[in-house]
């Protein structure tokens, strides 16, 4: 039974929704004495409508009629136009009997809707050349994406573009007017305002169905299935559900009454966490430590204000509160990794006890001091800090790397700073050597002069 007045339901709601689409988007003046369906001239005004897309030119009758037309990996926000065959529209209105001619009237729309109540209307402006763009009123073109959800379109002709006395043809759905292929199923969307008999909102909150469909299908979403009811309201008023439109942003009002929550969990678990903060000396993260102070602060403001909480809201609450609790952080000591450290000295004492290179003193010196150095942290690693064994570790590669090798040039050098250092032995000032040469001279003389006296 229940399900037979879901059913009739739907047809009235389907019928109206008909009605209201035609309603909503049609010009007033459709409804004017001296409006007149093209349809009752045999004209299909399909025939004659064609709109642009990725630059050629589709036939709204193809657009419209099963299978419709292949536009699978077209660009989904690509411009739209449309164009208007006037001439064989004329030739159409002469055959059923008209003796004028006519132009495109300034009435000619479409529309799409994005929410149930609210459609988006579309005007046709000349863009030259036989074509149209088809914009909205903020100005926007009319896309292929769009075009695919739109759900009424208007031709209207006259003998001028704003005449009073018009033909038209006319295509209000629901839904899928226009056969493409570049759309697939959606879920339906909701708000769902829960209300109390006073109409006041007492809570919101965002609903899917986990059913699909064509944008604009309607699906029944009965209140008894909806969150919360059973369990933090219970249906008050009507009982049976509100259809929705797949695609469109929908509003569910529902009239409930509150359940009084049971409070004694909550109130448990929060007695049990302020012992714990209470007494624990350990160390948590701060991030950890945050989330449950937090968590605590939430539950404790529910049970503060209990007449305007629900079970929903408790539940909540208590999940927050209890996960916040399980998954505390202990605070870590650091951790020192000494291995680059303690493999960097064994290098550089294996290096110092089979080197046999001779290198500087001053370059030695800086090497064994910075082992001695690193060797000292190493002996003390519960104090080590990461820092200082980075350090370490950089000066002593550093150092071994600095290593001078003494040359021969440097040998010489050192020689020589030796030998300016030795003691003096002997007279080398140059008093002395001036009386050497003199008495050399005297006993060269004297040979001379021996000679010459024997001749």
């Amino acid at each position: 039974m229940k399900k037979n007045i879901f059913k009739k339901a739907g047809r009235v709601f389907t019928s109206l929704a008909l009605a209201v689409s035609i309603c909503l988007t049609m010009s007033v003046s459709v409804f004017a004495k001296n409006g007149n369906d093209l349809e009752n001239k045999n004209i299909n005004y399909r025939d004659y409508l064609y709109f642009v897309i990725d630059g050629k030119d589709y036939k709204m009758t193809d657009l419209t009629t099963e299978p419709g037309v292949d536009l699978s990996g077209s660009n989904v926000s690509a411009e739209v136009y449309a164009k208007v065959d006037m001439d064989g529209l004329n030739a159409a209105m002469k055959a059923s009997g008209s003796k004028d001619t006519f132009v495109l009237h300034k009435n000619t729309y479409m529309s799409r809707y994005e929410k149930s109540t609210e459609p988006i209307v579309y005007n046709f402006q000349d863009a030259g050349n036989g074509t149209y763009a088809i914009v909205d009123k903020s100005g926007a073109h009319m896309t292929l994406d769009n075009l695919a959800h739109v759900a009424t379109v208007g031709l209207y002709i006259g003998k001028t573009a704003d005449s009073s006395s018009y033909y038209f043809g006319m295509d209000a759905v629901v839904t899928n007017l226009f056969k493409l292929n570049i759309l697939g199923k959606v879920t339906a969307k909701a708000t769902v305002n829960y209300k109390n008999a006073e109409g006041t909102i007492l809570k919101q909150l965002e609903y899917e169905t986990e059913t699909t469909g064509y944008w604009g299908e309607n699906v029944l979403v009965e209140y008894a299935n909806l969150p919360l009811i059973g369990t933090s309201y219970n249906l008050a008023g009507d009982t049976t559900g509100a259809w929705i439109s797949y695609g469109y942003e929908n509003e569910i009002n529902v009239t409930v009454e509150r359940i009084e929550p049971v409070f004694t969990g909550l109130e448990t678990k929060v007695a049990e966490v302020e012992e714990f903060l209470n007494k624990t000396e350990d160390k948590y993260t701060e991030e950890s430590m945050t989330a449950l102070t937090n968590a605590l602060e939430a539950a404790k403001n529910i049970l503060a204000n209990k007449d305007n909480a629900i079970q929903a809201d408790v539940d909540d609450a208590l999940t927050v509160l209890t996960d916040a609790k399980d998954k505390l952080v202990l605070v870590q000591e650091e951790t020192v990794n000494l291995k680059a450290l303690q493999d960097k000295v064994a290098e550089v004492e294996k290096f110092l006890a089979e080197t046999k290179t001779e290198y500087t003193k001053e370059s030695m010196k800086a090497l064994k001091d910075a082992l001695a150095d690193a060797k000292a942290i190493l002996a003390d690693p519960k104090n080590a800090k990461q820092a200082d064994v980075d350090n370490a570790l950089k000066t002593l590669t550093k150092a071994k790397e600095g290593l001078v090798p003494v040359t021969s040039d440097s040998k010489g050098t050192e020689a020589a700073k030796q030998e300016a250092k030795a003691p003096v032995t002997g007279d080398h000032s140059f008093a002395g050597i001036t009386l050497l040469a003199s008495m050399l001279c005297l006993a060269a003389g004297t040979i001379v002069f021996v000679k010459r006296k024997h001749i």
